[in-house]
Formats: structure tokens, sequence, C-alpha cells
């Protein structure tokens, strides 16, 4: 039941977006594959969690959970913050960076301190 497509999460389901500190480009795909494991063993305290995750514009990772299904735990997000920094940190680049906004300028994502 936990890693489903991101139409069968509703939309008052959670949702958290990472941002990327610079666009994954073909880093996204290694991303993706951990996100993909962890989503399939993602529970909180034993059940598991419905979710599925989305990549937006090369920049933003996005994970929904189906909070009908079951709601999300503090510990079962840490670990999911926790996990996307490991990610991020193998690829050389940040997911959890709180000091930076992103904006479109002419139809582009631009990220800045």
């Amino acid at each position: 039941m936990p890693h489903v497509s991101w139409e069968e999460i509703p939309d008052h389901g959670r949702l958290w977006v990472f941002p990327a500190t610079e666009p994954l480009g073909p880093r996204s795909g290694e991303i993706l594959g951990v996100v993909d494991a962890f989503l399939e063993t993602w529970a909180a305290h034993g059940a598991p969690l419905r979710a599925a995750r989305e990549l937006v514009d090369e920049w933003f990772v996005l994970v929904g959970v189906d909070v009908d299904a079951e709601a999300p735990s503090g510990c079962s997000i840490d670990a999911l913050v926790r996990m996307l920094r490991e990610a991020g940190a193998r690829v050389g680049v940040s997911l959890v960076d709180h000091g930076r906004v992103w904006y479109r300028e002419g139809g582009a994502v631009r990220c800045v301190s």
C-alpha cells in the first residue's frame, strides 16, 4: 500500500516541498530512486503511509501523504527530512536549505540567498 501514484493522493492530503539548491538534472534519477525506496517502507508507528512523490521543474521534490489512510507522525516526518538531506548530500545538492528563496523569472526557476 505505501508508494502510490500522485493522482491517488487526495487534495486534502499532506504535502511537503523540498527545493533543491540547483537544478537536479541527471541527478534526479538517483534522488527519485532513493525517495521511491524510502516511500515503500515509510511508516508512522509501524503503520504504512500511503505516499507519493513528484519532481517539478527539476528543482522541487514533492512528497504527499494520504491522511485518510494513515497520518504521518513527527518521527516519520523527521525520517523523511533526514533521508532527503542524506540523498541530496550524496549528489551534491541540498534539499532542505531554509535560507534560500525560489522564484520564477521569465519562466525559469531561480534561487537566491
